[in-house]
């Protein structure tokens, strides 16, 4: 199954089919491999709206569908022909001083594929037995942090996630001539959600109390500066926009989800 902002497709065997529908994306997620595990399929590739996979994407991709191991295929993403990758290969959960991300491949030169951990919902192709032993991606991770949530979760029951950098997809690239205030006030909105689902992650996953609490504290503290500083001097932040921040860290805390009040 392929899935976007515009439609869903369901892959089974040498079967293609759309469904449409839209959403916002990790709802979407979630209802769209709902849909293809309901109707019985053994794949579902799952991208967001600024992604497009090459005329062989998925024939590279299937490739490597015969191993039982793999739980998880991810694509190669180019953006204006050159590497774009978040993904990596482990997860940090006892240092709240560092990243939760390790052996970034941004880092690497990845000519073969290689074994990661995690991957953004932009092109992953999803083994049906996946689904049926974690279940779906957690809609009510609103925006942010859905795709390494189920990652993590599928790294944790046992599957593996293999990326491979045969399989190329294009992605779209936003915001390219807006200014640095133009453009944080266009991502505002989505800052809230990707501190208070970062920081959940933590609290959700850490294995001592300084990850569960100080990772998330950390990464507020930033923005809340961020918005300090320049206040003042641009509008690209309010002074409310603090307090908002500071009510993500919170409901990120005390695990409160779905769409921001």
């Amino acid at each position: 199954m392929v899935e976007d902002a515009a439609g869903t497709y369901c892959y089974q065997s040498s079967e293609c089919r759309r469904v449409g529908g839209r959403f916002y994306k990790d709802r979407f997620f979630y209802t769209g491999m709902q849909y293809a595990y309901q109707a019985g399929a053994d794949w579902i590739w799952c991208m967001d709206d600024d992604v497009f996979p090459r005329a062989d994407c998925l024939e590279q991709l299937l490739l490597h569908a015969d191993r039982e191991d793999i739980g998880i295929l991810a694509p190669r993403r180019l953006q204006e022909g050159k590497l774009f990758t978040h993904e990596f290969q482990g997860y940090n959960l006892i240092n709240p001083f560092a990243s939760m991300y390790t052996g970034k491949l941004s880092k690497q030169t990845v000519t073969e594929p290689v074994e990661i951990q995690g991957a953004a919902f932009e092109g992953p192709f999803i083994r049906r037995e996946v689904v049926e032993k974690i279940g779906y991606p957690n809609k009510e991770l609103f925006i942010f942090c859905d795709d390494t949530d189920y990652c993590l979760r599928t790294v944790q029951a046992g599957f593996k996630i293999l990326y491979v950098p045969t399989a190329l997809m294009d992605k779209e690239k936003f915001f390219s001539n807006d200014s640095w205030s133009e453009r944080n006030k266009k991502k505002k909105w989505k800052r809230f959600y990707q501190v208070r689902n970062s920081t959940y992650l933590s609290h959700h996953y850490g294995r001592n109390w300084a990850v569960r609490y100080l990772r998330g504290f950390n990464g507020v503290a930033g923005y809340i500066l961020t918005a300090l500083l320049t206040c003042p001097f641009t509008d690209a932040y309010q002074w409310s926009d603090i307090a908002k921040m500071w009510k993500a860290y919170c409901d990120g805390i005390h695990e409160r989800l779905g769409i921001m009040k």
